[in-house]
């Protein structure tokens, strides 16, 4: 049987990747910036802007996903935000200073909107509604949002910090855009 007339091609299942590669990195977002924070002695309304920030960027990439999307196409535009990701989170990394890592997070916002937006319409598209398409692919966000603050734990216990932790994820975007080939 076929539940919900899922068809979990190339398509659907590099998809349902870039979601939980997005699950990953938001679920691990929280305890590397309060890492950050740390290391950069910054005050708690501090750390907090980088939230405040992502969200500036949210509203922007809100805004901009329509337009991009309709002038370049869904999947160039989703190719775009996953390389644009992986890029903002190399910066946030490179940050050492709370104008350069409040500005990653701004420019990870804007890519990040883009790219949950178009693999939840290429789903409801793809799976004709793609209500459990999309089910599937927030359960695999969730499961791999739960392994992500374990392991910027255990990779800071180690003494390797928490960047190589949002380091896999854009390593893991590229990845997928390289696994993606044509797929739109």
């Amino acid at each position: 049987p076929n539940p919900g007339g899922v068809v979990r091609n190339r398509g659907t299942v590099v998809t349902y990747i870039t979601v939980a590669t997005f699950g990953w990195f938001f679920y691990g977002l929280g305890p590397c910036l309060n890492l950050l924070g740390a290391e950069l002695d910054l005050s708690p309304v501090l750390v907090s802007l980088h939230t405040t920030s992502y969200a500036f960027g949210i509203a922007v990439g809100g805004f901009i996903t329509p337009r991009l999307s309709q002038r370049i196409g869904r999947g160039r535009t989703l190719r775009l935000s996953n390389f644009a990701l992986a890029i903002a989170f190399v910066l946030l990394t490179l940050g050492h200073h709370p104008i350069a890592t409040i500005a990653s997070t701004f420019l990870i916002g804007i890519p990040a909107t883009v790219g949950v937006s178009l693999t939840a319409s290429y789903l409801d598209e793809a799976h004709g509604g793609g209500a459990v398409a999309l089910t599937e692919a927030n359960v695999l966000a969730a499961v791999a949002g739960l392994f992500s603050p374990v392991v910027v734990g255990g990779l800071v216990a180690a003494g390797y910090g928490w960047r190589p932790a949002v380091w896999l994820a854009a390593v893991a975007f590229l990845l997928i855009e390289w696994r993606r080939g044509l797929v739109s």
